[in-house]
């Protein structure tokens, strides 16, 4: 089903299915103030069985982010979301879920979506009109939004955007940041870092190391230290992937994909991949102002490639955004 950029969508008879809505999309497209209510009603309505929701229109007059309790005149009414464990909003604009009225006491993963293209508004383009990215002349202001978000995203202390939301959603485990395009109709998403709760530190892992592989000379030939040693040798496989998984500290660390999007992904998404010579992969382990200014630079080489002559692809049809209730 679809809404229309316009705000001439559906109304809300025509998209209420039964209860017990477990996943709610919406990809692309616009919402207005009538899609917004029919949206709203549809969460309020399901709000006990709802699982999962994708959220990424193109353009919003005032939703960024659909308000529980809007449909009955409330733009500040809070509803609770019990067994939602993963939701899917933009990056840009930033927005805390708890501020918009979602009460997430389940939210394990929030993943923020990040689309390079620039539309016009609505998605109407103009006759002959190319395809735009926030790295083309103009969009300073997009570039300089898209700093701001990604500086906020990879602070893993405690007043980072992971922190933040943690606070009103306690059972989160990690906030990811993919890469994604509306005129992909497939809807993937390319992962590019995660920040996750603070893993095994290196100290602790290597006393583990330590023990296992050189065990303290003076307790060879004593039948229970050696049996004890025996049994950790044998376990570590197994162990060692349980304990990282822990959470060891309440604090966050910023993980970098190991390795760029393929060429093949980035093509889904009008992008191209940069030259070898060029391409420059954030580095692990450095400094979250090198971090953002690596990644930065490598997603303005993706676009450099990437425009095209005419309208982009889809964009005859991506007035309107695609919206799945499951």
């Amino acid at each position: 089903e679809c809404l229309d950029a316009t705000g001439q969508g559906p109304d809300a008879e025509e998209l209420s299915p039964e209860d017990n809505m477990q996943e709610l999309r919406v990809w692309g497209g616009g919402v207005a103030n009538a899609q917004e209510d029919t949206l709203s009603r549809r969460v309020d309505k399901n709000a006990s069985t709802l699982q999962v929701v994708v959220y990424k229109p193109d353009h919003t007059k005032g939703g960024i982010l659909i308000r529980p309790k809007y449909h009955r005149g409330d733009r500040r009414g809070v509803q609770t979301f019990p067994v939602l464990t993963h939701m899917s909003i933009r990056l840009v604009p930033s927005v805390m879920p708890a501020e918009f009225g979602w009460r997430l006491p389940a939210l394990k993963q929030l993943t923020l979506l990040l689309d390079l293209s620039v539309r016009p508004r609505w998605n109407r383009y103009e006759p002959g009109e190319g395809r735009r990215s926030i790295f083309d002349d103009g969009e300073s202001y997009l570039r300089t939004a898209l700093r701001t978000r990604l500086d906020r995203l990879v602070d893993s202390g405690d007043n980072g955007f992971a922190a933040r939301v943690a606070a009103t959603s306690p059972s989160l485990e990690r906030v990811c940041l993919d890469l994604c395009s509306s005129e992909d109709s497939s809807q993937s998403c390319l992962p590019l870092l995660t920040v996750c709760r603070a893993s095994m530190p290196w100290d602790v892992e290597r006393l583990f190391h330590l023990i296992n592989r050189k065990p303290d000379p003076a307790a060879t030939g004593i039948e229970t230290a050696e049996r004890c040693h025996d049994a950790l040798r044998q376990a570590w496989p197994l162990l060692l992937p349980l304990l990282k998984a822990q959470g060891w500290a309440p604090a966050w660390e910023v993980r970098v994909a190991p390795s760029p999007p393929t060429a093949q992904g980035l093509a889904v998404l009008g992008l191209t991949r940069p030259p070898a010579g060029l391409e420059l992969w954030p580095s692990r382990g450095v400094a979250d102002e090198v971090l953002v200014d690596q990644l930065m630079g490598w997603l303005q080489l993706t676009c450099a490639s990437a425009t095209r002559d005419g309208a982009p692809s889809g964009a005859a049809s991506s007035a309107s955004g695609a919206v799945s209730l499951a």
